[in-house]
């Protein structure tokens, strides 16, 4: 039978270490796992997923690769919590390629880098350009995240290419380009009409909510 190598990647939730390895499956389990993102469950944790119910012998083979990995980062790191991905480039294929959101804004005067102190003039704010495309990229893959889930910012580089003056309308658009792990990647634009005014990337993370706020105590 016909295998195909695959990345599967384990991270401690908190820090972000990580360790991955490689996996073989055959078409047939390649087939199943897209099967079960698309239509069944679209979590990519194979911990918090219903894999070990609805594939069992696929989620066998996916934890006995990741066991190994989570025992040797436990051993520098005691009592860490474990995250285990459906491999990036099955989930990719499943859902995420071409992942995209447009975010539009009228631009006020409380947009403006006057008012919000990034600059002197009435023109629209580097960050509050940065903000829009943020929640392009937050609006692009929120259908495909389970409840409880969410996104948050990890990074973003943009060029602001092009004022607009308050009442210009502007809009930002996010692509998702590829995945790893809980970490998603994505290209940024945005135009004032035909114009081109900024670009660059941006990196989220998907997190569990309530997770994410218990650790910030």
């Amino acid at each position: 039978m016909q295998t195909k190598p695959y990345t599967l990647r384990v991270e401690e939730y908190y820090s972000g270490r990580s360790l991955q390895c490689t996996v073989n499956l055959s078409e047939a389990e390649t087939a199943r796992l897209l099967r079960f993102l698309r239509e069944e469950d679209q979590e990519t944790d194979i911990y918090d997923s219903s894999l070990e119910a609805r594939c069992p012998d696929l989620y066998r083979k996916l934890n006995e690769a990741a066991v190994p990995l989570m025992d040797e980062l436990e051993a520098s790191h005691e009592g860490g919590m474990y995250q285990a991905a459906i491999p990036e480039e099955i989930v990719k294929e499943a859902f995420s390629s071409g992942l995209a959101f447009t975010s539009t804004l009228v631009v006020s005067e409380a947009d403006t880098a006057q008012v919000m102190g990034s600059g002197t003039l009435p023109v629209l704010a580097t960050p509050r350009l940065a903000a829009l495309m943020e929640n392009a990229a937050m609006s692009a893959v929120a259908p495909i995240l389970e409840p409880g889930m969410t996104t948050v910012g990890g990074e973003i580089s943009i060029r602001h290419l092009s004022p607009s003056p308050v009442g210009a309308e502007v809009s930002a658009t996010a692509v998702l380009e590829r995945t790893e792990g809980r970490k998603l990647l994505f290209s940024l634009s945005a135009r004032q009409g035909d114009t081109l005014i900024g670009e660059g990337t941006h990196t989220r993370f998907i997190v569990n909510t309530g997770r994410f706020m218990l650790s910030l105590r």
